[in-house]
Formats: structure tokens, C-alpha cells, sequence
């Protein structure tokens, strides 16, 4: 059985991430300013897939570095669903996916602090107190945001009433408590002391902690618009703000908009397939760091979005979702350069020859994959604005959140079919609020209070209880 070490070095249980770099990006606002006590602390978005974590100075509120890995726990299942299910079969299974989770985390921190491989730790950055630190600054907090089931693995709560309606967690509540720093050390464990931990208070149901700070992040979401925040991830979670109002919902979506269960979809790392569009009869391909490696890995999260959009406008996959006849399309447009890239069940987007012998194609099950996601994410939306009281032409402003990679156009969101036609409103790429939020309610007592405040304002739509639900979901899915 799958035990998680922490060292990806050797391991590659989660695939290669021992030796890829997934890239987070986050932005503070201009009125971050920390409360400048002395110490390090380390602030983490645990997420279904991915997990993202940055370390900081809390005297000055300096960045020190950022890093990130796939989450082990995707090898007990690819979504919360399935992973409660594992967790729920015996003791040992929970202990399982719960330390996988504690053990990856513990390791990233320490990786902060030491050079980590098979052969354990090659560098010391221990005080005589047997503490992690730098330059004489210690470790001295934790903090964490993440969904609700994975917070609740990650404090051992019992899950059975999260499995089942009303799909209440044990506690909703911020948690404080000691974390004891335990870290891989060749075949024992090396204890690096105690750091005070925090986990960000999740709101009733299903809108986690990972939501709540990213809402904390945003220094002008209490001005008087109609907002719409969308966090795509494992879990489509969406807050509406309607002036003074707020309702909010999760989407099951599963990993498509962070490359999970996509054939040739990966992590946002370096090379990897970021816009792909169609212009001219002419495929046009941008990859991250914007420099087109010898063999790109594959096609990340926003990637598939564009490709989605653009092969939707440009009818090579129909409204049903169907990838489009070869021989129909043919007739209608014979001198196609497009044709040749429809091949059984696939769309061609870099041949073998392109890409140093590694076919990098969009087939049908993705497409599927694609349209189980957006369908849910869409659904979700229609429903929350019918719930608030105002219509897609009322949105002021679209704020979206998310591991992709590059930057999204409305235009990629609604050809896709992710938000609404119609929709009104700016739109601003925020990368990784949960990352962002989570740092300042560790340096910020104002914005910690703000957060554990906001997370009972919110009125929280269970979609699954919706009486029309399974409509929109199914109108959802077409393009």
C-alpha cells in the first residue's frame, strides 16, 4: 500500500514532482502591511491537487520563497468524493491519507530549511534549541487554508458527517494547536520543534477556508458592486456579492482545470502548453516562461480552457461536445490546414514531429472530462445569481482565482462555456488568493478577526439540494 514519505526524490508515486516546478503565483494588496512580529511563519493553501505554501519574515513582511508540489493524496483518489470514501473504509486507511498529507507538508518545510534526499539531510539550519531558522530567525507559525475535508483530515475530525446530507464538518470553526515539525531523515524522522499552527475557519457546508481567505485578500470587495468570485480547482467554488449580500457555492469539477484526468494534461510548470488558439486556419501555441521547450510536458489548466474555446468557435467540437466529423468537415471546408489534426478521437495540437517525438492531442474523454467540470462551475452560477436576485448584465466585476498557469480572457470563459453568455463585468486574474489571504491572517490580526467574521456571512447553496439542479446541470454541459 501507498505510504507517503514526503521525499518525492525516489518516489514517484504522484508521478515525477520530485523534479518538476508547479508555479503558483499570488499577489498582495497595497494595504498588506504586517504587523511586524519577529519570527518566520509559512502560510499554506492546502488544495485538493496542488499544494502551495510560501515562506515569509513577519517582522517586515518580506517573501523569503515559495514553493509548491502535487498533493500524495491524489493517490487514494482524484477528488474529495472518492477520498472520503477511501478514508471511510477503516482505521487505517484514514491514518494513511491523513499522514501522507501531514508528512508532504512537513517535508516542503523543511525543504525551506535543508537540502532533503534519499540519503536524508545534507545541511543543517537548526538553532541549539533544536529549532528551524534562519539568520537567528525561528519558525514560529503555520498557517493553513484549505477545503473542508481536507482540513478535516488534516485535524483527524471524523468525516462520517461530511459523506452524508447535511454534510456537516465536526467544526467550521478557526482551529488553533501545535504542530510538531517531524521531517524524513534517511530511514527515521528528524524533529525540528513546535511551531503554533492555524487553520482558517471554513463556512457552513461546503465554502472552505481556501475561499474565506481569498476573499480576506481583496481590500476592496466591501465597495458597493456586484461581484462575482470564482476559485477553479478541484472543487469549483464561487462567491457572488450582491452589495451588501453574499451567496456562495462549491462544484464538485474535479482536477480538468488544473490538468488532472486530461491525457496529456499536466501541472502549470515550466514548458508547459498554456493558450492554445486558432487563427487564420492556423494553430498557435504559447507555453510558460514563453519559451518552447525541446519536448513540451503537455497542456495545463489554461491551456485546455483556451483550446476548448477556440475549438468551440471554431466548430471542430460541436455543441454536444462532440469532436467533429473528419469527413463533414472535410466537405465543408476541403482546404482546411485544421482537417488533418482531426485523427480518431482526437485533435491533434503538436505531432510527434512538432515535439520531439510526443504527440500532444485533445481527445474525447478530455472534452467529456471538461464538460462534467464547466457544467457543474456553470450551473452553480446560474443558480446563485437567480438565488441573489440579479442577472448576468448586473455583474460588475469577475475575479478569478486559480492554479493555471497564465491568464484567462472572459472571451476563453464563456466560449468554453465556464461562465455565462451575457456576462457583464471586468475581469482580473488573481492567481492563488487562498495563498495570498492565508499569509496576511498570519502577519495581520485585523484581516485573521476579518476572516473568521466573514465565514458566517455567507449564505451558502448546497447545489445538490437544488430542486432544479440536475436541469441546469445537464443544459450546463453543452456549449
Amino acid at each position: 500500500m501507498f505510504r507517503c514519505t514526503g521525499i518525492c526524490k525516489n518516489c514517484k508515486a504522484c508521478g515525477d514532482i520530485g523534479s518538476i516546478d508547479i508555479l503558483t503565483s499570488f499577489m498582495m494588496p497595497d494595504t498588506f502591511i504586517s504587523d511586524g512580529e519577529d519570527g518566520l511563519g509559512v502560510a499554506i493553501d492546502v488544495g485538493t491537487t496542488t499544494i502551495a505554501t510560501a515562506l515569509w519574515d513577519m517582522g517586515d513582511g518580506k517573501l523569503l520563497s515559495q514553493k509548491s508540489s502535487a498533493n500524495p493524496q491524489r493517490n487514494f483518489g482524484g477528488d474529495v468524493v472518492s477520498r472520503t470514501a477511501y478514508a471511510m473504509k477503516s482505521a487505517d486507511n484514514y491514518k494513511n491519507i491523513r499522514y501522507s498529507l501531514i508528512n508532504k507538508i512537513n517535508s516542503i518545510i523543511g525543504s525551506y530549511f535543508f537540502d532533503i534526499d534519499e540519503n536524508g539531510i545534507s545541511e543543517n539550519f537548526l538553532n541549539d534549541d533544536n529549532e528551524l531558522s534562519i539568520d537567528g530567525k525561528v519558525l514560529k507559525r503555520i498557517y493553513l487554508s484549505g477545503n473542508r475535508v481536507m482540513t478535516s483530515i488534516l485535524l483527524g475530525d471524523d468525516i462520517k458527517s461530511i459523506s452524508k446530507y447535511p454534510y456537516d464538518p465536526v467544526s467550521l470553526d478557526a482551529k488553533s494547536l501545535d504542530w510538531d515539525i517531524n521531517i524524513k531523515n534517511g530511514d527515521s524522522y528528524l524533529n525540528c520543534g513546535r511551531a503554533e499552527a492555524y487553520i482558517v475557519s471554513c463556512s457552513f457546508s461546503n465554502i472552505g477556508g481556501d475561499i474565506i481567505s481569498g476573499l480576506v485578500s481583496f481590500s476592496d470587495l466591501d465597495e458597493d458592486e456586484n461581484v462575482l468570485f470564482l476559485d477553479l480547482g478541484t472543487n469549483g467554488e464561487c462567491i457572488i456579492k450582491a452589495k451588501d449580500k453574499m451567496v456562495g457555492f462549491s462544484a464538485a469539477a474535479g482536477p480538468a482545470f488544473e490538468g488532472g484526468n486530461i491525457k496529456n494534461g499536466v501541472f502549470a510548470q515550466r514548458g508547459a502548453i498554456s493558450k492554445i488558439s486558432i487563427e487564420n486556419d492556423s494553430i498557435y501555441l504559447e507555453f510558460i516562461d514563453d519559451i518552447k521547450p525541446l519536448k513540451s510536458p503537455g497542456i495545463c489548466g489554461s491551456g485546455l480552457i483556451f483550446a476548448i474555446g477556440s475549438l468551440v468557435e471554431t466548430k471542430l467540437i460541436n455543441a454536444d461536445g462532440a469532436i467533429a466529423n473528419y469527413d463533414y468537415v472535410s466537405r465543408i471546408n476541403p482546404y482546411s490546414s485544421l482537417n488533418n489534426r482531426i485523427d480518431d478521437g482526437k485533435i491533434i495540437i503538436l505531432n510527434k514531429s512538432e515535439n520531439s517525438n510526443k504527440e500532444i492531442a485533445i481527445y474525447q474523454n478530455d472534452i467529456r472530462e471538461f464538460q462534467l467540470a464547466k457544467g457543474a462551475v456553470l450551473a452553480g452560477i446560474n443558480i446563485a445569481l437567480r438565488k441573489i436576485g440579479i442577472d448576468t448584465s448586473d455583474i460588475d466585476r469577475i475575479i478569478l482565482a486559480g492554479g493555471f498557469g497564465k491568464s484567462i480572457s472572459k472571451e476563453a470563459l464563456i466560449s468554453s462555456g465556464i461562465l455565462p453568455r451575457g456576462i457583464s463585468g471586468s475581469l482580473s486574474f488573481v492567481g492563488n488568493t487562498s495563498l495570498a489571504g492565508t499569509s496576511m491572517i498570519m502577519m495581520m490580526k485585523k484581516i485573521k478577526e476579518k476572516s473568521e467574521r466573514l465565514s458566517k456571512e455567507i449564505d451558502v447553496i448546497e447545489l445538490s439540494l437544488e430542486e432544479n439542479f440536475q436541469e441546469d446541470f445537464m443544459r450546463a454541459m453543452y456549449f
